[in-house]
């Protein structure tokens, strides 16, 4: 399966939520979903749309991906340069925290 899975897919944003209720879209992902993709080759990023705690949900996505079985290198990887992968954005200017680099971490630190 993963074979077959990393020919056809392509790359994974997810949104984790870890509360009952949540978003519809959501309903069945399964917190080692990232872990799973990332096993069979799949560039996989983290999401959310919330515009209240967006940091924070974003942030434990991360951690509940690492939680179940996702390296906390990937997560960090899926975080970070992995959405600016996804949207062909430039790596010269996003993705990484270095030096002339673009980058708000106000949001992060709430």
């Amino acid at each position: 399966m993963p074979t077959k899975l990393r020919r056809q897919a392509s790359p994974a944003s997810l949104t984790v939520v870890d509360s009952p209720g949540g978003k519809l879209e959501t309903l069945d992902v399964a917190f080692k979903t990232a872990a799973v993709l990332d096993k069979a080759g799949v560039l996989v990023g983290f999401n959310t749309d919330d515009p209240i705690t967006d940091s924070r949900i974003f942030l434990r996505s991360a951690g509940l991906a690492v939680r179940a079985g996702l390296s906390r290198d990937k997560a960090l990887y899926a975080m970070t340069m992995a959405g600016a992968r996804m949207l062909g954005l430039r790596f010269a200017r996003v993705g990484s925290l270095e030096a002339g680099k673009d980058a708000d971490l106000r949001s992060c630190l709430g």
